[in-house]
């Protein structure tokens, strides 16, 4: 093609005239398979078998009545907000140490033979542990009391009539 041609398609900003196309690109052709491109699709089929592998065993297993693959499916499908929520029962107190010890077992069991989740049994165990560590301070704050309150008697003593004071705590020879 003559270079007075090719400026003919062109306007002044070398912009393509109306009528006038671009040449095709050089680029790889419509339909070309390239090695990524068939790497996906490889990929993409595999997929396809193991999903339906994987369907295919969650359904027998829900016919055959295993309740941790119905858990299992249930923590999938419902939302995570809902997952979070867990009902204990009225008979657990949480007011001593032994009680919140005992509650955690429980919730180990529990979370062994699938009656809740894993993330389920973990946010609780998190809660009795700060609970725990409450229950903690609130012992540690009586214990300092009687301790202060154990000083202060000893005080006492020693400001009053040494008749009070036991004859081992006297001095020798004060009989």
């Amino acid at each position: 093609m003559p270079h007075d041609e090719k400026q003919s398609k062109r306007g002044p900003d070398g912009k393509f005239l109306p009528g006038h196309k671009p040449p095709k690109s050089p680029g790889r052709p419509p339909g070309a398979k390239g090695i990524k491109a068939r790497a996906s699709k490889l990929a993409s089929e595999q997929l396809e078998r193991m999903l339906g592998r994987a369907t295919d065993i969650i359904s027998d297993e829900l016919d055959a009545g295993n309740p941790a693959i119905a858990q299992w499916l249930i923590d999938r499908v419902r939302p995570p907000g809902r997952s979070d929520f867990v009902q204990l029962g009225d008979d657990h107190r949480l007011t001593t140490v032994p009680d919140i010890v005992g509650s955690s077992e429980r919730i180990a069991i529990a979370a062994a033979r699938g009656e809740i989740s894993l993330h389920q049994a973990k946010s609780l165990q998190e809660i009795l542990g700060r609970h725990i560590q409450l229950k903690g301070f609130e012992e540690l704050a009586k214990l300092r009391a009687e301790v202060e309150a154990l000083r202060q008697t000893s005080k006492t003593y020693a400001t009053v009539d040494k008749s009070l004071l036991p004859k081992w705590g006297r001095l020798g020879g004060t009989d």
